[in-house]
């Protein structure tokens, strides 16, 4: 009975409850005031893009595929190491592949006889007398480049076991052990300064230009840069950008994200939402900075930039520094 009682107390409550005491009790509380933290930064027009980071120069070369099934069965030399001249990177249906330092493809096979300018660059690959013609000392030098490698030398040299390259380079890719040859299958060598290539769109790459600032981050590292260069040409624009300092591990072939800096409006300082700036532009602009005790103190600033609802400011009269809230509502 007492449980009826009391529920028939509260309806009755309710039943003859006022309409201002109902809208008295609906109506929310008073709003606060809408707080932002000050932070730092350079106010800039930035764009993001995802990329690789190479050796400025690569080269690709075509592999070998003299027989029908082209095997790999040989990789003495791992990604990332030196290849130099004379050296083999790879072993095809259990033969060697060397890498020559020279100018152009070598055009024929070689054997004792031979003469013309493949011979004299076969030559100085190998650093021996350069007599243009494939003689003993030609020949014995070629069997102690095979002998490295494990093999005999035959009597006639393919053409196809030599790959040219500009000079010692790194191996940066080739296909692995037991891979077969496709007609189009290559070896990529690289050398020189790291680069970050990042691609855009060419609508994007028309606001971009050599020397801007950029921020390349990779696997725990970030580290300052510049674009170097801007390949137009396509749908899809190409950029190059090199580090201020070089990174601190080994990084070529990594995933990239760079920040490329369009346009910098302000540099690095205080930055607030623009909202938070009362009178922005005058003479007599300010921020309003919350207190221990809920106050707010106004606080004299200069605007010296904004963008897209960020403004950079530097406080004139008082103190105000990042992590201070300021009134923005």
């Amino acid at each position: 009975m007492l449980t009826l009682v009391f529920g028939a107390g509260w309806w009755l409550a309710l039943a003859f409850e006022s309409p201002a005491q109902r809208a008295a009790v609906a109506t929310a509380p008073p709003p606060g005031p809408v707080l932002a933290d000050v932070s730092e930064g350079v106010l800039a027009k930035t764009i993001s893009a995802r990329g690789t980071i190479q050796d400025s120069t690569v080269v690709t070369r075509v592999l070998p595929a003299p027989d029908a099934t082209t095997v790999v069965t040989g990789r003495p030399v791992a990604r990332g190491q030196v290849v130099s001249s004379g050296e083999s990177f790879i072993t095809l249906n259990g033969r060697p592949v060397f890498a020559l330092v020279g100018k152009f493809p070598f055009y024929r096979d070689l054997e004792h006889g031979s003469s013309g300018p493949d011979v004299e660059q076969l030559q100085r690959a190998l650093r021996i007398s350069v007599t243009g013609v494939y003689d003993g000392a030609t020949a014995a030098a070629v069997s102690s480049m095979y002998a490295r490698a494990h093999a005999s030398a035959p009597d006639v040299v393919p053409a196809s076991a030599l790959i040219v390259i500009p000079k010692a380079m790194r191996l940066t890719s080739a296909p692995t052990i037991g891979d077969v040859l496709s007609a189009d299958a290559s070896a990529s060598f690289s050398s020189g300064n790291l680069v970050a290539r990042v691609g855009v769109s060419s609508s994007i790459a028309e606001g971009i230009e050599t020397g801007m600032k950029v921020q390349l981050t990779t696997t725990g590292q970030t580290v300052d840069g510049t674009v170097t260069a801007v390949d137009r040409d396509g749908d899809d624009a190409k950029v190059a950008m090199v580090p201020v300092k070089p990174f601190a591990t080994a990084q070529d072939g990594r995933a990239i994200v760079a920040v490329i800096v369009l346009r910098e409006v302000a540099p690095k300082g205080l930055t607030v939402p623009s909202t938070a700036v009362i009178g922005a532009g005058a003479t007599s602009a300010r921020v309003l900075k919350q207190q221990t005790d809920g106050s707010f103190l106004a606080v004299a600033v200069t605007e010296v930039g904004e963008l897209d609802g960020t403004s950079a400011i530097v406080a004139t009269d008082g103190d105000l520094v990042v992590g201070d809230r300021v009134r923005v509502g």
